[in-house]
């Protein structure tokens, strides 16, 4: 990004700054990335793991099974205790 230093007023002219998509991409984030430590936390316990390693390790096995059969997906979230929004995190 090109800008000049004017000397007089002693500041930097930027002739164009588009502001930062990070903290929008966060907002939009926000509820999801709250479930997946809800349900992180719940295998971590279960499973007696650290909750990083239940969002890297853990996690995706439980997300492919609730998408391929409802009865099994039911049944895992009975055993972690899941509340009705964090099993469908889960199944999105």
């Amino acid at each position: 990004m090109a800008g000049r230093w004017v000397y007089d007023e002693k500041v930097w002219v930027v002739p164009y700054f588009r502001s930062s998509q990070i903290k929008s991409r966060y907002i939009r984030t926000y509820h999801s990335r709250r479930r997946m430590r809800a349900v992180a936390e719940r295998v971590a316990e279960k499973c007696h793991v650290s909750g990083q390693e239940a969002v890297a390790e853990v996690i995706p096995l439980p997300k492919i099974i609730f998408k391929g059969d409802e009865r099994i997906g039911e049944a895992i979230a009975g055993w972690l205790g899941l509340e009705e929004q964090e099993a469908e995190w889960l199944k999105a």
